[in-house]
């Protein structure tokens, strides 16, 4: 588990960041819509807050700063995370971001959304602090471009936005687009027993 100083300074920068004030667009997907707006985030963090998800800190592959498991509700953060890194704070977005889809219980859809909504609010909350792409990979180069016009105040991405980001997703993953994935709710009770906040928008 988590020490209580990390789950504080992560749940106070998931309510509190202004770079997360950036993140506020809709992507559509197949017919669907997936949203992302400040609160979304507030909404994680009052889940680690109460530990309906619970944060672990854990060796991980290299490169990569953190990991969330919907199967768990699990986040899990590399050793040596630290919340005032701009980088483990832009890994740490990112796998919010399937927590929050987590919570919303989408249940199956295109995993080409979940990770380019990811990778978009990524890009945003980096591009907001005058930071560069985490890596080289196809997806990120492809993302920050369009987290600009997010950060200027497009609100819906397009079509062809969209496509292009699942593409490259797919392609820097050597991954299927057509992948499904599953949201499924939070199943872990909190210790505290205090309810989910709703998350709607």
């Amino acid at each position: 588990m988590a020490d209580d100083k990390l789950r504080s300074g992560v749940v106070k920068f998931l309510k509190t960041d202004l770079g997360i004030r950036k993140i506020n667009f809709a992507l559509p997907s197949a017919g669907s819509v997936f949203r992302l707006w400040p609160d979304a985030y507030k909404g994680v963090g009052e889940a680690i807050s109460t530990e309906q998800i619970r944060l672990v800190q854990k060796q991980l592959p290299a490169g990569v700063g953190a990991q969330y498991d919907p199967g768990l509700d699990t986040l899990r953060l590399r050793i040596g995370f630290d919340i005032n890194n701009k980088r483990d704070q832009a890994f740490l977005v990112h796998e919010c971001t399937h927590a929050f889809f987590d919570i919303k219980n989408l249940g199956q859809h295109l995993k080409s959304s979940d990770e380019a909504a990811a990778y978009l609010a990524e890009a945003i909350l980096l591009e907001a602090g005058s930071q560069p792409p985490l890596g080289t990979e196809q997806v990120r180069q492809v993302s920050h471009p369009i987290a600009k016009t997010v950060i200027k105040g497009q609100y819906w991405i397009s079509d062809s936005d969209f496509k292009a980001l699942s593409a490259a997703w797919a392609r820097s993953e050597g991954a299927d687009p057509k992948t499904m994935f599953n949201s499924n709710g939070l199943n872990t009770l909190s210790r505290s027993a205090r309810p989910l906040i709703e998350l709607t928008k």
